[in-house]
């Protein structure tokens, strides 16, 4: 489980699979391997909301205030298929304009 304020609940096999932040967490003997519940510091919940929305079902819908925060979690978590995604979103919205 991941609190950031909130709580959600996640599977530490999905999370080693697609962040090298969670895979040096859960892998390397960090304490954070034992516990059964993590509080993430420096992202907020809706951020992390979206991104393990991503990474469970490979989509989500973003508002416009949303992508900084997602940004920021998918970056802090390492999690580079978001941030991939959210670079061609970036990119379609401006090349739009």
């Amino acid at each position: 489980m991941l609190t950031v304020g909130e709580r959600f609940d996640v599977h530490k096999v999905i999370l080693v699979s697609c962040s090298d932040y969670f895979r040096s967490m859960f892998t390397s003997g960090m304490k954070e391997s034992n516990q059964r519940e993590i509080e993430l510091k420096g992202i907020t919940s809706k951020g992390l909301e979206k991104v393990i929305e991503v990474i469970y079902t490979s989509t989500t819908t973003l508002d416009g205030d949303d992508i900084f925060d997602v940004i920021g979690a998918a970056t802090h978590m390492q999690v580079g298929q978001v941030v991939l995604a959210v670079d061609v979103v970036e990119v379609v919205a401006a090349t739009s304009n």
